[in-house]
């Protein structure tokens, strides 16, 4: 018996409310079957953080503008390079651009 064919036949899985799921099958080991039933609660995704607030930004019209044609083309722009250069502020100015607040799922690493 393949384990496809014993998740199968002792239950598989199933999704529950509350984003639980229940995983249920047999574990065959030589002559020893064993029913394994395993109950997993996946927790809510976290609410994504939105951009800083940016109090004044001047200039970069290319570089907004090349990020917002990204945007348009490809859906996503990463911005990364040496701390300080401005990677935030620019990214924050691109935000307020092209998109409102509901659109924008942000993320910064560190």
């Amino acid at each position: 018996m393949t384990p496809e064919q014993a998740i199968e036949q002792s239950g598989g899985i199933s999704f529950g409310q509350n984003n639980q799921i229940t995983i249920a099958g047999d574990v065959i080991a030589g002559d020893k079957i064993v029913t394994t039933i395993v109950n997993v609660e996946i927790p809510q995704p976290p609410l994504p953080n939105r951009p800083p607030r940016l109090v004044q930004f001047v200039g970069r019209e290319m570089e907004l503008a090349y990020y917002a044609e990204k945007l348009e083309t490809a859906h996503i722009a990463v911005f990364s390079g040496m701390a300080g250069v401005g990677k935030t502020a620019l990214a924050t100015a691109l935000v307020k651009r092209v998109a409102t607040p509901e659109q924008v799922f942000w993320h910064s690493y560190g």
